[in-house]
């Protein structure tokens, strides 16, 4: 790396990230016709040509930030990623990263420019900023993205709803606003068949929280047998069984997994089923 260096830039990434946090330059205002981008206060001179290094500096840098939970930071990395015209970042780039691949069931057919726009989306999501985030993926298509966004704008109507709970006098029920357009985008999804298990598993909390138990009830169903390893997808589940009938209802629709039987030892156990419960925490240990 050491046509990076000029006045003694060091090549550590997080002290060069954290150098360009500090000056708030965004890659947005480069010009094309420059040939390179000047950082005043620490003389740091950084080449056109050298983008793509750039780029993996920041994509690398949000994810190691990522994992300290510096979210001031984050924020400003996430920026600045954006700001970065991938156009013009080399072909041979991987833009991907492990925040990315967290299923093989993941789009295989995100386009480059979409995976930038999620990560920056993402890092948006991270820093509690959900109308921010949903808005930037207002244009995207994949399922990873669609899930994203419709999250966030459930989190947002409930943190509307808490606020909006706080502030009224009487206690009279506040829904969440985001609902029902949640429920009719990720609805017509499922009918044509095109949503994942994730958004499957969200679809099923919008459902539940529209006190639609039925529907919600085969969605989640559907949602643990596309990925039984969402547990958070179980748990929603579990909240519907009311009783033991209905658990063993829905254990009948369940595929045979491990994850069903941890599902039927979590439910009996809520149930105050706690006999049930400890011989079925113990068939799993046996």
């Amino acid at each position: 790396m050491s046509k990076w260096r000029e006045n003694g830039m060091t090549t550590n990434p997080l002290h060069f990230l954290n150098l360009m946090c500090n000056n708030f330059c965004l890659f947005c205002q480069w010009k094309k016709s420059t040939t390179r981008c000047l950082f005043s206060q620490n003389s740091l001179l950084v080449c056109c040509s050298y983008r793509s290094e750039v780029f993996m500096f920041l994509r690398n840098g949000n994810t190691t930030l990522h994992s300290t939970n510096l979210l001031l930071r984050i924020g400003r990395v996430g920026e600045q990623l954006g700001g970065l015209d991938c156009e013009e970042s080399s072909d041979d780039v991987d833009v991907t990263d492990e925040r990315l691949r967290v299923i093989e069931l993941a789009d295989q057919n995100i386009s480059r420019s979409e995976r930038i726009l999620y990560l920056r989306a993402k890092t948006c999501f991270d820093v509690k900023e959900y109308l921010r985030c949903a808005d930037l993926l207002q244009s995207a298509r994949s399922q990873k993205s669609l899930f994203l966004r419709s999250y966030s704008l459930f989190l947002s109507g409930e943190k509307q709803k808490e606020e909006e709970h706080l502030e009224l006098k009487e206690q009279c029920p506040v829904i969440n606003s985001e609902l029902k357009n949640l429920s009719n985008v990720l609805g017509k999804h499922y009918e044509d068949k095109t949503l994942d298990p994730f958004g499957k598993y969200l679809y099923g909390v919008v459902l539940k929280n529209l006190a639609l138990d039925t529907e919600a009830l085969a969605v989640l169903i559907d949602s643990c047998n596309s990925f039984p390893w969402n547990w958070s997808s179980w748990v929603a589940l579990a909240s519907l069984c009311t009783d033991s009938e209905k658990l063993l209802h829905v254990h009948s629709k369940l595929q045979r997994h491990y994850m069903t039987e941890f599902f039927v030892a979590h439910t009996q156990l809520e149930l105050q089923m706690n006999e049930e419960a400890l011989n079925s925490y113990d068939s799993l240990t046996s």
